[in-house]
């Protein structure tokens, strides 16, 4: 199956910063987006945890739904759906440490294969900050038709936000469409790629 149109409002993209998302989608170098080193990293661990627990068996599969883009990094069947994340957050709070986009992710996607069971797979980098790590915890999701349907028509709104700046050639104000926790201002945390920018726009 083809790769979905990267350009186009896609899950992870709504899911973020739709100030960042319309800056990662609009400045590129020769036609390829700005990378993030953080984030290619993120991803490139991501793929080998991935590869490791599914191997052969591993179903990826991409498309388009209602406008938006999407990837599953496993989907074999209705019994057969899988999300991979990885972290350096602690066991020891899981699953109740993992980020809201997590769970907004993963409910995307059931909504999209019209299945409301799953299981998300996260690799704790750093396992419970005590020897040994990592660690490797899988949980079973289930969610209600109506969790589902009240998600997506979140990630809708977001979706005809995102279009109608996208349509006027201006990115969405600074601080707006986004957790306070993405800028990265917080002490120890990696600021966001954009943030001069938003704070230079702010003013």
């Amino acid at each position: 199956m083809a790769e979905p149109d990267r350009h186009q409002p896609s899950v992870t993209g709504m899911i973020h910063c739709l100030t960042k998302t319309y800056y990662e989608n609009a400045y590129t170098v020769d036609g390829s987006r700005v990378p993030d080193k953080g984030l290619l990293l993120l991803f490139a661990t991501g793929l080998g945890l991935e590869k490791v627990v599914l191997n052969d068996i591993q179903r990826t599969e991409s498309g388009v739904f209602d406008g938006i883009s999407y990837h599953m990094d496993h989907f074999g069947g209705a019994e057969d759906f899988i999300e991979f994340k990885s972290t350096r957050l602690s066991t020891k709070s899981a699953p109740d440490n993992y980020s809201l986009q997590w769970m907004r992710q993963t409910m995307s996607y059931m909504h999209i294969k019209g299945i409301t069971k799953g299981r998300f797979v996260a690799l704790h980098l750093m396992g419970s900050y005590q020897p040994p790590f990592p660690d490797l915890i899988a949980w079973d999701i289930v969610a209600t038709q109506e969790e589902l349907d009240l998600n997506w028509q979140w990630m809708e709104m977001r979706r005809d936000t995102y279009a109608e700046y996208v349509e006027a050639g201006e990115a969405p104000p600074p601080f707006t469409y986004n957790e306070d926790w993405e800028c990265g201002q917080a002490k120890g945390q990696q600021p966001c790629t954009w943030l001069m920018i938003c704070k230079e726009r702010a003013k």
